[in-house]
């Protein structure tokens, strides 16, 4: 079954500041939890991942920064590798500084006997596809040590697929625009609803929605209009 398509026009956008107040009002007003929202982004990813790999199993390299993108990526990867895909993870810190849901997801993979490691391998294009989770919405200004090493060694790709989780890592959600450094992705998984200067950012890569449950009545109070669409997962078009 086809991806349902909607046009990026009819897509509601958020600034930074507005993404996290939607987060906030989830959490805080309607009890819908960081680790549930994390759980619904991580099955889209998983559900994008397949249908843009060709090949089972697929070789993936999960790419996790210490913060929630990188738990959101972490939750796809896992899945993954519950479906019998060939899943390593590669954080950019020591699994002891990761904290919080990305940690339990951390420990997720362990449990599943994912490799785990703090070290990103020489060459990029020994898998099939990667799962750009290393920095999210947060980000202000250019990324720097470990992560902007991550974004090297992913744009450094030759063959394999990458996929960005919400953002490309770099892009500097504040400013609305790209950073010195950002990842060049084959595809983008945005969540809940497209950020300020993402589609003008993603330069050709197809744009993918998730619908990790934020409410039409609260993404219409923030952004003016709810999302075009019922589907969990769209392509903005």
């Amino acid at each position: 079954m086809p991806i349902p398509e909607i046009a990026i026009a009819d897509t509601p956008v958020v600034s930074r500041e507005q993404m996290v107040e939607i987060d906030r009002v989830m959490i805080e007003e309607l009890g819908i939890t960081l680790i549930q929202m994390m759980e619904n982004a991580g099955r889209a990813l998983a559900a994008l991942a397949e249908r843009l790999v060709s090949g089972y199993p697929a070789r993936v390299a999960i790419v996790a920064g210490r913060g929630n993108n990188g738990g959101g990526a972490l939750t796809g990867g896992r899945r993954l590798a519950a479906r019998g895909h060939g899943v390593s993870v590669f954080a950019t810190a020591p699994r002891e500084r990761f904290e919080g849901v990305p940690r339990q997801q951390l420990d997720i993979c362990a449990a599943l006997s994912v490799p785990i490691a703090d070290r990103l391998p020489d060459d990029p294009d020994a898998f099939d596809l990667i799962l750009d989770g290393v920095i999210g919405y947060s980000l202000t200004g250019a990324p720097g040590g470990a992560a902007a090493d991550a974004i090297d060694w992913i744009d450094a790709r030759r063959t394999a697929t990458c996929i960005s989780l919400d953002v490309p890592s770099g892009f500097d959600a504040a400013a609305g625009k790209p950073s010195a450094r950002m990842v060049r992705p084959d595809a983008i998984l945005t969540l809940a609803a497209l950020k300020t200067g993402l589609a003008e950012a993603a330069a050709g890569a197809p744009l993918y929605l998730a619908d990790i449950s934020v409410p039409a009545k609260l993404m219409t109070s923030v952004a003016g209009r709810p999302v075009a669409s019922r589907a969990d997962l769209v392509r903005l078009v």
